[in-house]
């Protein structure tokens, strides 16, 4: 389903059939990500977050295992209980459409409360920008098909400015894809102080657009890279989303500002002072710059 768009892709998922975790493939994902030189990763888990998060904190990755808020009810907690050596639990929002807005409103409050990242996607597809409109979407008539989002109401707004109305946006907030935006939405973002997590090769891998990377940058918007998993992509390693937002790029990215999306930006966004910089005090975890990465920048 590589390239169909975001319809197809989730489809395809959806065709699949629902299992629990598989321990072993887990534990080699977390190997693969400390191979290729991760030191923290923000997990989005709508099922089993506490299963994740064990297996992380064994594998001696830092991590922030963000559990999902989805549907209407809101819980006590939308927070796992669980104390961990590596790592911590938090909340995210699934999306704005098939999270209610209550239920997004509660965890970002309670994340905010206990000084915590929350996490958002946001803007990833076409669909999501028609569904908050309220003009046609061929996902919308999926979803309802299914018997899901029947008494949705479209707020008609941008989903920018929706999760801007909700509260959602903070310096605490990683906003994840933001590839349909306009030129309000990137004003919104600036002046929020959020986060925005690319996933450059994943929007490529659904077939959902690109990012406007450059806007963003030029505008000193935080930015940080995310795979957002193997469902959407080839591999784990960051440093593959390196290269494919270089070659891409539209004009001059520079190494440092590539290697800051790494480290320093997503240390500060997942609240791991520890990370983020070779310096006395903070946690021992470095990466080896591989030779084709090397190579991509070497003419800067």
């Amino acid at each position: 389903m590589n390239g169909t768009g975001f319809v197809p892709w989730v489809e395809h998922l959806l065709s699949l059939p629902l299992m629990d975790p598989d321990p072993e493939a887990v534990a080699r994902a977390c190997r693969l990500m400390i191979d290729s030189g991760t030191a923290m990763a923000g997990d989005i888990a709508t099922r089993f977050p506490q299963d994740m998060a064990a297996a992380m904190d064994r594998a001696g990755l830092f991590f922030v295992s963000f559990a999902e808020a989805i549907g209407e009810r809101v819980p006590e907690s939308t927070i796992p209980k669980g104390n961990y050596e590596h790592g911590v639990h938090s909340a995210a929002g699934h999306s704005l459409y098939t999270t209610h807005t209550d239920l997004l409103r509660a965890a970002k409050a309670e994340t905010r409360s206990r000084n915590l990242p929350f996490s958002l996607h946001l803007s990833e597809h076409e669909d999501e920008v028609a569904i908050m409109l309220g003009t046609p979407s061929r996902f919308l008539d999926m979803l309802q098909s299914r018997g899901r989002l029947l008494d949705f109401k479209a707020p008609g707004r941008r989903p920018v400015q929706q999760a801007h109305a909700l509260g959602l946006l903070d310096k605490s907030t990683l906003a994840i894809h933001c590839v349909q935006l306009d030129e309000s939405d990137v004003t919104v973002l600036r002046e929020s102080g959020a986060t925005v997590c690319l996933c450059p090769r994943s929007n490529a891998f659904i077939g959902v657009g690109r990012a406007p990377w450059e806007t963003l940058a030029g505008q000193d918007i935080p930015l940080c890279l995310g795979t957002d998993s193997i469902a959407s992509n080839h591999d784990l390693d960051l440093w593959n989303e390196v290269l494919y937002l270089k070659r891409h790029w539209r004009g001059r990215l520079n190494f440092d500002e590539a290697l800051s999306m790494l480290t320093r930006t997503p240390a500060t966004a997942l609240g791991a002072p520890h990370l983020g910089t070779l310096e006395p005090g903070k946690a021992a975890r470095f990466a080896i710059v591989p030779p084709d990465v090397q190579n991509a920048f070497s003419n800067d």
